[in-house]
Formats: structure tokens, sequence, C-alpha cells
């Protein structure tokens, strides 16, 4: 099986177009290549989102959950620390980060915790760099439904409804 899923491989990769009728894999004339017309590859990027009403309130809230979803991410066992700690953050990122705090991962774009009022400015700046596909990762460590539903309509409001205004102006 391996050899002909090699072969299968080698001939996608040599020819346009290729069809393939062996022991184990059958399929219809198919391409690896790009279709005709219009094609934009895609920068897409997944980060912790929560907004509050005010920046202080989402810093208080968004780093303990933010403490909480790389607690988590560790496979540490329940419950989630209930107290933040830059040292405990800068552990628990280690390995993908290489160890940050809540200061350091913001300065790099490490997530995006915020008031309404800087949440454009910074999804502009992931623009700028060429991401045109976010994914919001809303519900983390240990923030509420209600924190969470109201988090995505204060995004709403900041960072999506105005550029639906602007497109139909």
């Amino acid at each position: 099986m391996k050899e002909e899923a090699i072969e299968i491989l080698l001939k996608l990769w040599r020819e346009d177009t290729t069809a393939y009728d062996g022991r184990f894999w059958r399929f219809p004339e198919l391409s690896l290549r790009p279709r005709e017309g219009p094609y934009r590859p895609r920068l897409l990027l997944c980060r912790e989102t929560y907004v509050a009403e005010t920046a202080a309130t989402a810093g208080a809230e968004g780093t303990l959950a933010l403490q909480g979803f790389w607690y988590l991410s560790s496979l540490a066992a329940p419950p989630l620390p209930s107290d933040y700690s830059d040292a405990r953050l800068k552990e628990l990122t280690g390995r993908v980060w290489g160890g940050r705090t809540y200061d350091e991962l913001a300065a790099v774009g490490g997530m995006i915790i915020d008031s309404p009022d800087e949440v454009p400015e910074k999804v502009a700046g992931l623009e700028t760099i060429g991401v045109d596909t976010l994914l919001l990762v809303c519900s983390f460590g240990g923030l509420s439904h209600a924190q969470v539903c109201r988090s995505l309509e204060l995004f709403a409001d900041a960072a999506i409804r105005p550029r639906q205004t602007a497109r139909r102006a």
C-alpha cells in the first residue's frame, strides 16, 4: 500500500493531471495544480480574543483567561489558577512562544485582548502583515458564557460592522 501511495504522489508531482486505478487506490482524473482564474493564497491567523468595555477590564479578565488557556494547553489538571502570574505564564508559554509574559505576547501580537477602542488598530496591524482570515478563539481559560458573548458583540461592533458599513457606502 505504501509503495502505491508513493507512486501516486510522484505522478501527481510530475504530471499536470492524473488518474489512478491500482490495487489499493482508485480515483478519477485530478490535479494538484492551481485552478484557472483568480487565485489568491490565504494567510490565516488564529488568536485568543477577548474584548471588554475598558482596557483595564480586558486586561484584568483577559490575562487570567489567557493564563488559563495556556495552563489547560499544557495538559495540567484543573482547577485553573485563580490569580495571574507573569512567571507562571512565561513558564506555560515556553514551548510555543519561547516563554513570554503577557506584555511580551501583546507586543508581538500574540492575542487580541483589549477594549473596543483598540481592537480596530490591532486588526489593521494584522492586515498590514498580510493576514486576511482571522479565526477568533473566544471561549478560553475559564471565561464565562456571558463574557464570551459580550466579547464577541464588542468585537463585532468595533472591527466587523464598521467594515460592512464602509463596503456598502
